[in-house]
């Protein structure tokens, strides 16, 4: 192996990189691909252009890394969970793209989540919440609100299983992507034929792709592909893995010792064990799923509350969006030690309550740029906090966190985040995480590497680690209590401007 092509596709943009046998990255593209929010919640994309998006990053990327397209080894995607790409009747590939951040279906999930025969049947076959975003409550809510669109519906791929389709030809999806979806059983990674009963989706059952290990060769890159690109046709394409999965491997971390917290698009907090009867009792507030490496299961739980919440504020009210955003956003913050704003992250839907929005307590008329900055920061961090206590509780032994994201390119959010969890915090040195990921599950799977130790003590490396200070830790809890205790007094005012 030489050289590793890796293509993640997130909820707003599509990126590749390429890396060498070490895991270093050498260059990398990416394109923001045009969402389609025109109703309350609703986020899709037009498949077409998002295609030709990827193209462009794919050969961008190589030019970046100044390597031939044709000698790449192999492509590894990655991509966001839940979500459903969808090929439709007379349609020869999949045309639209329902992204994990859409939150129409929040009361659908709510209202599926809670019934006695979820919890008795369903819940211990996929071992997770329902979450909106989840592939099953979507088409649930498709059937009930858009049944001409859902009685269409011949092929329902997830995000990467979207891209690989478009690279081979070959409609397929692996075990994480899979048991992610809310439609398959987690401890044999099958399509649940009581599952389907239950969301009323029993006529998609053809529909749905038999799942696969993540590292397994899926299938070729065509001569249309190769032609618009560059690479080899014929160059081999690995199944791929959830971006999620992508990040724990990448993170390099160690079973049921170390957590993976992602901030970017969204919140998550993740770690691996080989004992996953043992988080039973905690199902209906964790994801328990399959992760890439055998014998493993990954356990997360995230939502939409991360840095695309500070994005929406610098682009659309501080004007701050640019090259020196973060610079300057930063240097709000560094002249910003204490903030008695509150920010709760929900402008793109909360986790546990659907009439939640985004929501700022605590303006005066002398609140700074900088508290309100610093209070964005805290209620993001504070809210990837709630979703790594469940794990933290269920395995105490964890005591050391691996950070990757938006976030960590910025210092002072960095050493927050260390001193909120009052843990030893180590960053990721790629800002292709995912796509790291995606090679590492790539190169097992084309035998560069032996197995899956092997791969990652290879190709991953962190730089030293920030250690959190006591007295932050201390006023950060005080402040955390706070935020909990205001985020409770806010649901009644939720629900009524909800109503009005």
């Amino acid at each position: 192996m030489k050289h590793a092509l890796g293509i993640d596709i997130g909820g707003t943009t599509v990126k590749a990189s390429v890396f060498d046998a070490r895991g270093r990255e050498l260059g990398s593209a990416g394109e923001t691909t045009p969402v389609v929010t025109d109703e309350p919640g609703k986020v899709e994309r037009d498949l077409a252009r998002t295609w030709q998006g990827i193209l462009q990053v794919i050969a961008g990327a190589c030019q970046a890394a100044r390597v031939d397209p044709a000698t790449i080894d192999y492509v590894a995607t990655t991509g966001h969970g839940k979500g459903a790409y969808l090929r439709f009747s007379g349609e020869a590939w999949p045309s639209v793209g329902i992204v994990s951040s859409d939150n129409r279906a929040a009361r659908l999930a709510a209202e599926l989540g809670s019934t006695a025969a979820y919890r008795s049947s369903i819940l211990p076959r996929i071992t997770q919440p329902l979450w909106p975003s989840h592939s099953s409550v979507l088409l649930a809510w498709l059937r009930r609100e858009q049944p001409e669109r859902f009685g269409r519906i011949e092929q329902v791929l997830f995000s990467k299983d979207f891209v690989n389709c478009m690279l081979t030809g070959v409609a397929s999806t692996d075990d994480t992507a899979a048991t992610a979806s809310g439609l398959y059983r987690t401890d044999d990674n099958m399509v649940d034929p009581e599952v389907l009963e239950y969301f009323g989706l029993t006529s998609l059952a053809a529909a749905l792709p038999e799942a696969s290990p993540s590292h397994q060769v899926m299938g070729a890159v065509r001569r249309e592909v190769a032609t618009a690109t560059g690479l080899r046709a014929g160059t081999p394409v690995v199944a791929g893995l959830f971006d999620v999965n992508a990040a724990a491997i990448a993170c390099a971390i160690r079973t049921d010792r170390d957590l993976s917290l992602v901030a970017g698009t969204w919140n998550i907090a993740t770690a691996t064990t080989t004992s996953p009867d043992r988080f039973a009792a905690s199902w209906e507030s964790l994801a328990v799923q399959s992760h890439c490496i055998p014998g493993q299961w990954m356990v997360h739980e995230g939502s939409p509350t991360s840095a695309s919440n500070l994005e929406w504020w610098a682009q659309r009210l501080f004007g701050l969006a640019g090259i020196a955003s973060w610079d300057v956003i930063n240097d709000h913050v560094f002249r910003t030690e204490d903030t008695s704003v509150l920010f709760f992250p929900y402008i793109y839907g909360s986790p546990g309550d659907p009439k939640a929005t985004g929501t700022l307590i605590g303006l005066q008329s002398g609140t700074t740029t900088g508290e309100v900055i610093r209070a964005i920061y805290e209620g993001i961090t504070f809210q990837l906090l709630e979703h790594a206590q469940p794990t933290l509780q269920v395995v105490p032994e964890i005591d050391h966190l691996r950070l990757a994201g938006g976030i960590k390119r910025s210092r002072p959010w960095v050493q927050l985040v260390a001193d909120t969890f009052g843990k030893t915090l180590a960053v990721a040195p790629t800002d292709e995480i995912g796509a790291l990921g995606a090679v590492i599950c790539g190169a097992v799977g084309i035998g560069a590497y032996a197995d899956y130790p092997t791969a990652v003590a290879r190709m991953t490396n962190f730089m030293d680690p920030l250690e959190p200070n006591p007295a932050q830790h201390e006023k950060l809890a005080r402040r955390y209590e706070k935020f909990m205790r205001t985020r409770a007094s806010l649901t009644a005012s939720w629900s009524a401007a909800d109503d009005a």
